[in-house]
């Protein structure tokens, strides 16, 4: 397997993040945490995502790696056509939960972007030939 930053390398990644007041996908101040819009670029596309870091970070933006893990782990949890309630049942979520089913939602919604950013080889390579953070 290869390692996040070779599958970056190797397939061009650009990756780039800026600090931002909050994440839509997230209870505010419920967990202090530092926000960021992150964006990556590839053959001409981009993705553009919110992710949330504790503040033991200091403020320090998040790395591709880490991002791209998330997003990877997030996708792979998806991608074999689980349903809501499969889903649920792995990640330890009440089925009757609506903030459950918006964050299922918000995987799936992520998953097809990234599918669509990388293409279907590159994406899948990086779900199943990739190591993860």
């Amino acid at each position: 397997m290869k390692t996040l930053t070779d599958f970056i390398t190797e397939n061009k990644i650009q990756f780039s993040a800026r600090q931002v007041d909050s994440n839509p996908h997230m209870e505010d101040g419920k967990y202090p945490m530092d926000h960021w819009l992150c964006r990556f670029r590839h053959d001409g596309k981009q993705l553009s995502v919110y992710f949330s870091q504790g503040m033991g970070f200091n403020g320090q933006p998040p790395s591709a790696d880490s991002v791209l893990s998330c997003l990877a782990s997030d996708a792979q949890g998806v991608e074999d056509g689980q349903t809501f309630e499969e889903w649920c049942g792995d990640y330890g979520c009440d089925t009757d939960s609506r903030r459950a089913l918006k964050t299922y939602q918000t995987v799936k919604l992520q998953a097809h972007k990234l599918r669509n950013l990388l293409g279907e080889y590159i994406f899948k390579e990086l779900l199943y030939e990739t190591e993860t953070l």
